[in-house]
């Protein structure tokens, strides 16, 4: 992903990281994108400073973290999510912040 800031402040660089993650991917995963990159895709805010991911299965999160530690992104652990929840992540210009 190409990005100047550490802010992302375009829809076209969510869609970029989202193209590159499917093509490192090599296989499906689900996930919800929530948070400040939706209120940018439907132009309700100007930048946000990461990608908030929800994913439906914790393998499905950890087949993202991989592809995104394939593209360069650092990955941070920290907290977690409650159990019985839905897995999370936020992505971040190569940097991935992730609940344990």
């Amino acid at each position: 992903m190409i990005s100047s800031s550490n802010r992302i402040s375009r829809r076209e660089e969510i869609n970029e990281l989202f193209e590159q993650l499917g093509q490192v991917l090599e296989e499906r995963v689900e996930a919800l994108l929530i948070g400040g990159a939706v209120m940018l895709e439907l132009g309700l805010k100007d930048a946000t400073k990461d990608i908030d991911v929800v994913c439906r299965s914790e393998e499905d999160k950890e087949r993202l973290l991989a592809a995104a530690k394939a593209l360069g992104f650092e990955i941070i652990m920290k907290g977690s999510c409650p159990p019985g929840s839905l897995t999370c992540s936020a992505l971040a210009p190569r940097r991935l912040s992730v609940p344990r």
